[in-house]
């Protein structure tokens, strides 16, 4: 990828990087799956905008190594026919005051800093492993059904928004 770019559907089946400096952008549209042999690798920015995304079988992957906007009015991360893998050493930043879901992820690591400023991150049926910070600047952190939460010894939940959970920590 030289340049910023847009994915407003149809299906990963390689792997994909935006490198340091460029923008990826998510939706609008309708679908984006990840299917077999998929393997994302964010150096650079993503923008998940107003667009579904599913999982397909084969183990995708999805790592983030530089700065993932959620900037979603509902939409979320699902299942279609298999699970994924998401490692994020990098910065998350929920920035919409609606929900985003993030289902069917195992694992999710987290060695990097997810920001929930406004509405609500969810995760369902995701086995979440964290070992460095969550910053809830006003946001809801929200571990739902299905979901087990492993919070490491020295990582961090702060700020003046809410974690909750109906899940497993």
């Amino acid at each position: 990828m030289a340049n910023s770019c847009s994915w407003t559907g149809g299906t990963l089946q390689r792997t994909f990087t935006v490198p340091s400096g460029q923008t990826l952008t998510m939706g609008p549209g309708s679908y984006l799956y990840f299917g077999a042999g998929a393997n994302l690798t964010n150096n650079g920015t993503i923008d998940w905008g107003n667009i579904y995304l599913y999982w397909q079988a084969g183990n995708p992957v999805i790592n983030n190594n530089g700065v993932w906007n959620i900037n979603t009015a509902g939409y979320g991360l699902y299942y279609s026919t298999g699970y994924g893998q998401i490692n994020n050493t990098g910065t998350i930043n929920k920035n919409t005051s609606n929900i985003a879901y993030i289902q069917y992820v195992n694992p999710f690591n987290n060695t990097g800093t997810i920001n929930v400023s406004e509405g609500t991150l969810d995760f369902t049926y995701v086995t979440f492993e964290n070992t460095s910070n969550i910053i809830l600047a006003g946001g809801t952190f929200a571990n739902s059904a299905g979901s087990t939460f492993n919070h490491a010894s020295g990582s961090s939940i702060t700020g003046n928004g809410a974690f909750t959970n109906a899940g497993t920590i």
